[in-house]
């Protein structure tokens, strides 16, 4: 029985089933165009043809096709962009914000010395679900807000990537990636710094999982900005 099987990766098994048919098809495919043509007494090389040969389970199967396959073997495909609906928040009067109406808000606050967390929203759908946070950081300058950030990353495990680029003025842009007991994780993030504090709006995310899609991370960082 089917749902007996136990499915350590279900997006792998996906994948297999999906190339599996494609392999079927494009045999078929060039069968059918002569691409190859085998008779007992000679090889006949086949002409040139306009139709072009498939390249993709994309040239042949549609998404919806796709879903209706994850449907009927009982997985469930990662969240695309275009599939969500969004809120839009405003904090402490000076960010805004996108994220997924489906997230949920958590209302406790968790703050440290210097560091104060104004929002998180998160994902329940997935095993390893996604997250947004809003932070206050009370630094000087960005070298102190560098700090301290690394800081609290290296609390939690080994921070391998810290990449802080400069915008604007007014903006910064981070991303970084850490290990903790063998998983990585990533963040991308704007960084403001406003009436001396610096705030940070990121989405965080295991690096190695597609349960958020990457079309939702772009969206969400993008829509972060500071209200004039």
């Amino acid at each position: 029985m089917l749902k007996e099987i136990k499915i350590k990766d279900k997006k792998t098994l996906l994948v297999s089933v999906l190339m599996i048919i494609f392999i079927i098809f494009l045999t078929f495919w060039r069968v059918k165009t002569g691409e190859s043509s085998l008779s007992s007494s000679e090889f006949s090389v086949p002409e040139e043809r306009d139709e072009p040969l498939p390249t993709s389970i994309e040239d042949f199967i549609s998404d919806e096709e796709i879903d209706e396959i994850a449907k009927e073997v009982g997985l469930s495909l990662p969240e695309k962009e275009k599939d969500i609906e969004y809120k839009r928040k405003e904090i402490a009067g000076k960010i805004r914000f996108d994220y997924p109406s489906s997230w949920e808000v958590s209302k406790e606050a968790e703050s440290e010395e210097k560091v104060e967390q104004l929002f998180f929203a998160f994902s329940t759908k997935n095993i390893f679900p996604g997250a947004f946070t809003v932070i206050k950081v009370n630094a000087k300058d960005i070298e102190e807000f560098s700090d301290i950030i690394k800081e609290g990353l290296e609390k939690e495990g080994q921070l391998l990537d810290f990449e802080l680029t400069k915008e604007s003025k007014e903006e910064y842009f981070l991303k970084t990636v850490s290990q903790h007991k063998g998983v990585e994780s990533a963040s991308q993030g704007k960084i403001y710094f406003l009436e001396n504090n610096f705030y940070m709006a990121s989405v965080n995310y295991f690096k190695n999982d597609m349960s958020i899609h990457p079309d939702i991370i772009d969206y969400i960082v993008s829509s972060i900005q500071i209200i004039n």
